[in-house]
């Protein structure tokens, strides 16, 4: 089947996947659905995030903002007046829905769901987990064995480990530890430097800057006050998340899609497909690596793929980005060389 492409007013949003292609279009920012069968758009008056499905996918629309619906044979969407939140089972997932906010609960076979008034946990495992919901804020925790939560002053962050994770928290801010077997953190005044690896793997938070970097089977989340950047290689995949403006990455192999407050840019791929969408224009892509002023990137001997920008410093790099200010003058060219150490040795490993 073709793919299909329509405009909206201004706006057009192009999906393809393997089986069917569909269009997203929405007033405000529309993302897109991807199935290994047939994909199906979300449109909501806000924001829409995709729905992926190895079996059936089915849209969420909310009048705020809606969530994606994940499940290995069947996704039940989860719709409230303000925000929905995400149902994932292999069996069946039950959603729950409260006056404004929705938790829901999904268990490999039954699920149980708990809603409190303002508050309301949510329970999802293999085994048994257990998730921390704050106020305004909740970060679910998924283990085969078992997950300790942590809780902050406005702020919960999770802890998933195959084994055992031990959490961290400080005054006002929590910082997780991910890991497979045992991941230890330490938080001085304003920083936390967590340790989570498979391998070896370092990441930084910083109150001001946050770096991310994930390996093939390590996540590093990075959550930042002002701006947070991504970078997506081959089998890696770095979502971020700032205030006015997301990078979002999606790929079966090498797919990108960028979202912006009222425009988005969707990009699947079964192999390597770029496509960009402007206000009104839609220019689609096609290479066999990062195209960088018209030009494929490289193989390099990790087997990635990188361009002419590969070659900048991270430091570079973060200017291109909206919001980065970036630093004191003095410390821009140890700061640079140590991103150069630590950074892009990281990228090109991956």
């Amino acid at each position: 089947m073709f793919p299909v492409r329509a405009v909206s007013v201004g706006v057009a949003y192009p999906v393809v996947a393997v089986g069917v292609a569909n269009l997203v279009v929405a007033v405000g920012v529309a993302n897109l659905v991807v199935s290994v069968g047939v994909v199906y758009p979300v449109v909501t008056v806000g924001v829409a995030y995709p729905v992926v499905s190895v079996g059936v996918a089915y849209p969420v629309v909310a009048v705020g903002v809606a969530n994606l619906v994940v499940s290995v044979g069947v996704v039940y969407p989860v719709v409230t007046v303000g925000v929905a939140y995400p149902v994932v089972s292999v069996g069946v997932a039950y959603p729950v829905v409260a006056v404004g906010v929705a938790y829901p609960v999904v268990a490999v076979g039954m699920a149980y769901p708990v809603v409190a008034v303002g508050v309301a946990y949510s329970v999802v495992t293999v085994g048994v987990a257990y998730s921390v919901v704050t106020v305004g804020v909740a970060y679910p925790v998924v283990a085969v064995g078992v997950a300790y939560p942590v809780v902050a002053v406005g702020v919960a962050y999770a802890v998933v480990a195959v084994g055992v994770a031990y959490p961290v928290v400080a005054v006002g801010v929590a910082y997780p530890v991910v890991t497979v077997g045992v991941a230890y953190s330490v938080v001085t005044v304003g920083v936390a430097y967590p340790v989570v690896a498979v391998g070896m793997a370092y990441s930084v938070v910083a109150v001001g800057m946050a770096y991310s970097v994930v390996t093939v089977g390590v996540a590093y989340p990075v959550v930042t006050v002002g701006v947070a950047y991504s970078v997506v290689t081959v089998g890696v995949a770095y979502p971020v998340v700032t205030v006015g403006m997301a990078y979002s990455v999606v790929a079966v192999g090498m797919a990108y899609s960028v979202v912006t407050v009222g425009v988005a840019y969707p990009v699947v791929a079964v192999g390597m497909a770029y496509s960009v969408v402007t206000v009104g224009v839609a220019y689609p892509v096609v290479a066999g690596g990062h195209v960088e002023d018209g030009k494929k990137g490289q193989p390099d001997d990790a087997g990635g793929v990188h361009g002419e920008a590969d070659e900048l410093g991270f430091v570079e790099v973060l200017r291109a980005f909206p919001g980065f200010e970036g630093i004191p003058e003095e410390e821009e060219e140890e700061g640079d060389k140590a991103q150069t150490v630590t950074f892009k040795e990281i990228f090109c490993e991956f």
